[in-house]
């Protein structure tokens, strides 16, 4: 009941944001609306047998970053069949995809997205509340990502039915969330303008309330890092300081190197602290400087 609850939510919030436009302009009655949510309803309960194989099917494939071959094949073959247009290698992404279906002329584009990559070692069998591996040592869906696409896409086809009864003007876009884990897949996206003209997005993940919320997500960012060091090789357990034990000398070899990416994080947190007291100076929230800074270092991950 609860999953039902939330598949007619996102339904109802597409369904907001995609008829705000026609309401402004032919004055939807509360009465009106309120016809359009019990549409919503009953496509979300129509679907409930689709809901429940996606989820589980995903759940099957239990694909890594990157390689989620199986998972964008099967998703992407039930939007062709229900008359979305899909574009695939998306951003330079081989598993990346964008599914689009236009009702009309003009309207708002709304988008829903969400992760499709599992996590290494979470391989479990379903309906097991305890670790308990299908294949040990195998990757499997150990964050609930199986779930997300599945109520974007049902969400999506109740959305899609009441557009074309209702004859309300928009496009629905879906996407994936190409290896999430590695913290990789959107900035390619973004970077290739692939959310360009996108007026909302509603985005899912699984979550232990079955919650909502909307605005700007709690948490913290985060950025890949690739350091390149030039100098003698060395194996970091037999040499780890090198022939001369330089920083960054032609001697330098093995876990020496480090030190120059400490040096460079520990700047970088400098940075970020005081970048947190630009936008949220003490005096304004009634904080020291110090807990500013105790609070940035808590963000980086620097205290615990």
């Amino acid at each position: 009941m609860k999953m039902r609850r939330r598949l007619s939510g996102l339904a109802l919030a597409g369904l907001m944001a995609t008829t705000a436009t026609a309401a402004l302009a032919e004055g939807y009655s509360p009465a009106q609306i309120d016809a359009l949510k019990a549409q919503a309803v009953a496509g979300i309960e129509a679907r409930a047998k689709l809901a429940q194989v996606m989820n589980d099917t995903i759940f099957s494939f239990g694909e890594l970053a990157f390689q989620e071959t199986e998972t964008s094949a099967y998703i992407t073959s039930i939007l062709e069949k229900n008359g979305f247009k899909v574009e695939r290698g998306i951003a330079g992404l081989p598993t990346g995809w964008k599914a689009t279906w236009t009702n009309g002329t003009g309207g708002p584009v709304i988008a829903f997205g969400s992760d499709i990559d599992c996590i290494p070692k979470a391989s479990q069998k379903p309906g097991v509340p305890w670790h308990d591996p299908i294949v040990a040592g195998a990757p499997g869906h150990g964050e609930g990502h199986n779930s997300g696409q599945a109520l974007n896409v049902v969400a999506a086809l109740a959305l899609k039915d009441i557009m074309v009864r209702e004859h309300i003007n928009g496009t629905l876009v879906l996407w994936p969330g190409v290896a999430e884990e590695l913290v990789a897949g959107k900035a390619y996206m973004v970077r290739d303008g692939v959310f360009n003209g996108i007026d909302a997005t509603i985005f899912t993940h699984v979550d232990s309330t079955l919650g909502t919320s909307w605005g700007q997500p709690k948490g913290t960012g985060l950025v890949s890092v690739k350091y390149n060091f030039h100098g003698e090789a060395a194996h970091a357990a037999g040499a780890p300081a090198g022939p001369a034990g330089d920083i960054l000398g032609e001697g330098f070899a093995g876990g020496v190197p480090f030190d120059g990416v400490e040096v460079a994080v520990g700047v970088l947190v400098e940075l970020a602290e005081d970048l947190l007291l630009c936008l949220h100076p003490g005096a304004a929230h009634g904080t020291s400087a110090g807990s500013a800074r105790s609070a940035g270092r808590r963000v980086l991950g620097e205290e615990r």
